[in-house]
């Protein structure tokens, strides 16, 4: 039978080992995500908000995203707009926005460029008039990198 001894230094390495261990297995585990936030697109022009009424702007419901079934590396977001003014721009996953609005008359349709800097993100439109509801189209173009 041998003896062994621990020694303060061997339970420090050994506590040290233990939470790098814990601290890797974290970091996997938060930078891999959520399974569901993992969707594949189809490539091509997708359309959101088909049709949809939109309230004035600044009301709730003014607004109208792809959400996360449009989520991916797409290219642009167009808006088509009817009787009222509309903007358009895309959003992280919670609805965060990342850049300025686009912004069109009506009767008229116009798009906003996406980066290709590795994000993903869904399209948004919106309605730019004050006091009027209005019907709007929105459609994306995806994706990058397939």
């Amino acid at each position: 039978m041998s003896d062994t001894t621990v020694t303060a230094g061997d339970q420090r390495r050994l506590g040290l080992i233990c939470a790098a261990i814990v601290a890797l297995i974290l970091f996997l585990g938060i930078t891999a995500g959520p399974v569901d936030k993992a969707q594949a697109i189809t490539p091509g022009t997708h359309g959101f908000c088909t049709n949809w009424w939109l309230k004035p702007f600044g009301q709730s419901g003014d607004r109208c995203a792809a959400g996360h079934d449009g989520w991916g590396k797409i290219g642009w977001v167009l808006i088509t707009t009817h009787e009222r003014a509309g903007c358009v721009n895309y959003e992280g996953w919670y609805g965060e926005l990342y850049s300025n609005w686009a912004c069109f008359p009506k009767g008229t349709s116009g798009y906003k460029m996406v980066p290709n800097d590795g994000g993903s993100y869904d399209g948004i439109i919106r309605n730019n008039n004050q006091s009027s509801g209005g019907y709007f189209d929105g459609s994306y173009w995806c994706c990058y990198g397939l």
